[in-house]
């Protein structure tokens, strides 16, 4: 039988904090590689949107709804 060890819930936090991090950092720029580049512009970025097919918008909406810089440009 597995003994079990309960950790201070800041110690977890810490613990799994830049794992965490790391991985939707990772998921976030796979996403961002697989858009085409994304505009400046309202205008542009209204068309760019209407652009994309239904997997990649779903996958813009759920980059653009959590990543802060994602009103800038990607090369």
């Amino acid at each position: 039988m597995a003994t079990t060890v309960e950790a201070a819930p800041d110690d977890l936090v810490a613990a799994l904090r830049l794992p965490v991090w790391n991985t939707l950092s990772e998921r976030a720029d796979a996403i961002r590689r697989a858009l085409p580049p994304r505009p400046e512009t309202p205008q542009g970025r209204f068309e760019w949107l209407r652009s994309l097919s239904p997997e990649q918008a779903r996958r813009a909406a759920s980059w653009t709804a959590w990543t802060p810089s994602a009103g800038t440009s990607q090369a």
